[in-house]
């Protein structure tokens, strides 16, 4: 399921009940709730292991800032 500020919109706030994670690519992802709460998160490795930082909610931080911010981690990591 790719990713926009759209289907993200149409997905807040409500029940969700599919695979708790939507991908977008380059490390960032959407943790999604039950009750409809969604949380960018930036994947990453760093030594052999798997690592994840959370950027913040939606609609708090929006799909264009979480892309940003990953942008600047991917420099650091």
């Amino acid at each position: 399921m790719a990713l926009s500020d759209t289907k993200l919109c149409s997905l807040a706030g409500k029940p969700y009940a599919r695979s708790p994670e939507l991908s977008y690519g380059n490390g960032l992802g959407v943790r999604i709730s039950p009750l409809g709460t969604m949380a960018f998160q930036f994947r990453y490795s760093w030594e052999d292991k798997a690592q994840c930082i959370s950027l913040g909610k939606y609609p708090a931080i929006g799909l264009k800032d979480a892309r940003a911010l990953v942008g600047e981690l991917r420099l650091l990591y």
